[in-house]
């Protein structure tokens, strides 16, 4: 079986932690992002499992925290909080690049 040396080596050595942010704190709609569909944060919100939602992704760069995946759950968790500002959970990734962050998503 081939070894995968540079993945390996990638998955031991990228930064990220778990940390919960202030929903307004967090940027969304980057242009490699969907546009917000109300019906499918309707749909997060009527069919709420805290088992199975999954932690937003963020990416810490330049003194912000850039939301990679998960605009339609935070969005959610807004709207479930009555439009204000909530604390999520989210998995945080340190200094990619804007590209970096698209290519994420994109996958």
């Amino acid at each position: 079986m081939k070894k995968h040396t540079n993945s390996l080596q990638a998955y031991y050595t990228t930064t990220c932690k778990h940390l919960s942010i202030t929903s307004d704190k967090l940027i969304s709609a980057q242009e490699y992002q969907r546009m917000i569909k109300e019906k499918h944060v309707k749909d997060i919100v009527d069919n709420f499992d805290v088992h199975r939602f999954g932690e937003p992704v963020v990416n810490f760069r330049d003194g912000h925290y850039y939301l990679i995946d998960g605009q339609h759950r935070v969005s959610a968790l807004i709207f479930m909080n009555g439009g204000e500002p909530v604390e999520v959970k989210c998995t945080v990734f340190y200094e990619m690049t804007y590209a970096e962050e698209a290519q994420y998503f994109a996958k």
